[in-house]
């Protein structure tokens, strides 16, 4: 009996970890630290990062034969192809085929072939040296692979970034609204909107020819909550007609919750 008891009281002490919501972070200092743990991942890999201003860091590869690596403001991951020369292969050396591969090694001298199997230059045994590049299938799988490696870093900087642009708006809408409807602040362009029927009109067009993506979801929804709250407890409610309208404007098909 005790025991079981024991076991009831127990029971009731484990919090409930399950939740039906998700916490958004978002924010500057959720920007920061997103781009932040890109760059550790990329240091990770090798790459030495150098701060160029305006938000675009460059980082030095980790070989020699592996182009710059560049991370705008924007979150864009890209890479450079060298632009020249700059491995010298000694014939007496064995000649490294991770930096080229295109290049082998033939009886008598090197051979540089092109990717669709046609030959370049051959050199013939007792040439002193031969310079030579990556070959850009070579740098294209290995910049694919570093992408892939970083992948998780970039996609939860793009989703703060998002965020934090999204939150920017919603933050902001609730008074542009406001302003339409008590002021006839339009919310494109610079002419007034005078009447309480051309402002119900503005808000409706504004709501109809939101986008079909996450941001132009949220801002859909901040704005049925506002006319719901706003418009139609007013005296000039929203007339039949004009949420058909509205509606049939809607490119997703979505209906006006009133």
């Amino acid at each position: 009996m005790w025991a079981l008891l024991l076991g009831l009281a127990l029971a009731q002490d484990v919090p409930d970890t399950s939740f039906d919501y998700e916490i958004i972070v978002y924010g500057d200092p959720a920007l920061r630290q997103a781009r932040w743990d890109v760059l550790i991942a990329l240091k990770r890999l090798g790459y030495e990062p150098k701060d160029k201003g305006g938000g675009l860091t460059v980082f030095k590869p980790p070989r020699r034969w592996m182009g710059r690596a560049r991370l705008d403001p924007e979150g864009n991951l890209t890479f450079g192809y060298p632009a020249v020369a700059f491995q010298k292969a000694s014939l007496s050396d064995t000649v490294d085929l991770e930096a080229n591969a295109n290049l082998s090694r033939e009886t008598g001298g090197f051979v540089v072939q092109k990717p669709d199997g046609g030959v370049v230059s051959t050199l013939p045994a007792g040439q002193a040296s031969l310079w030579v590049l990556p070959s850009r299938a070579l740098l294209d799988r290995v910049y694919a692979k570093v992408r892939e490696q970083v992948r998780p870093e970039l996609d939860q900087y793009a989703r703060v970034r998002r965020d934090t642009a999204v939150q920017a708006q919603l933050d902001e809408l609730p008074d542009r609204l406001d302003a339409l409807w008590v002021d006839g602040v339009p919310l494109v362009g610079s002419t007034p909107v005078e009447s309480r029927e051309a402002r119900r009109r503005s808000a409706l067009a504004y709501w109809a020819t939101r986008d079909d993506s996450f941001e132009g979801r949220q801002i859909t929804k901040a704005t049925e909550a506002w006319i719901r709250n706003t418009i139609q407890t007013s005296d000039a409610p929203i007339t039949d007609a004009e949420r058909a309208k509205a509606e049939a404007e809607r490119q997703d098909g979505r209906t006006l919750p009133l």
